[in-house]
């Protein structure tokens, strides 16, 4: 006796047959042991048809691409943004004010994925260092920021003084 397991289009398990009871069985299907028929039935929403093995869930989506980070989304996310307008209007350090939009308006031409993250974080510092005491940024405008940061994928977070710090990867 021989048992074997089908894949519908979307590689979902959508049936299990046995030689034995089955007489027909689907020229797509796949010879698998009785061991791995018990597995494989206990719970089939959990495995999935991968390059011709049957693997986990769990399994392919650890294996899906990380997202690019999305300069052009960004630069237009905190271009529109008030409380970034505000910060630069009040810094007084214009040379790094141009330097830092001049480095992000050409990330977000060429999309570049290995920028060198130390050089814009020393060119977001140098500008808020040059900030008055008096219109440092507000917490509310950092947790814009930092939501702008993060639905585009970037690298760096905002701290709570407004410093902008490499972001920790999740363990």
């Amino acid at each position: 006796m021989a048992y074997f397991v089908n894949f519908d289009s979307n590689n979902k398990i959508d049936g299990f047959f046995n030689n034995a009871i089955n007489s027909l069985i689907p020229d797509t299907a796949i010879q698998i042991t009785d061991e791995k028929w018990q597995e494989l039935s206990s719970n089939p929403e959990k495995y999935r048809l991968q390059a011709g093995q049957i693997i986990l869930v769990s399994e392919i989506l650890q294996s899906e691409p990380i997202p690019l980070i999305n300069w052009a989304e960004f630069n237009r996310s905190m271009q529109s943004n008030a409380a970034y307008n505000q910060f630069i209007s009040d810094a007084v350090d214009k040379d790094a004010v141009r330097r830092l939009e001049t480095l992000a308006i050409t990330l977000g031409v060429t999309n570049r994925q290995d920028f060198n993250l130390d050089d814009l974080k020393l060119l977001w510092n140098f500008v808020l260092q040059s900030i008055p005491t008096e219109s440092l940024p507000l917490s509310s405008a950092v947790s814009e920021w930092n939501e702008i940061a993060n639905n585009c994928y970037m690298n760096f977070e905002f701290m709570p003084d407004g410093s902008m710090t490499s972001r920790v990867p999740p363990e």
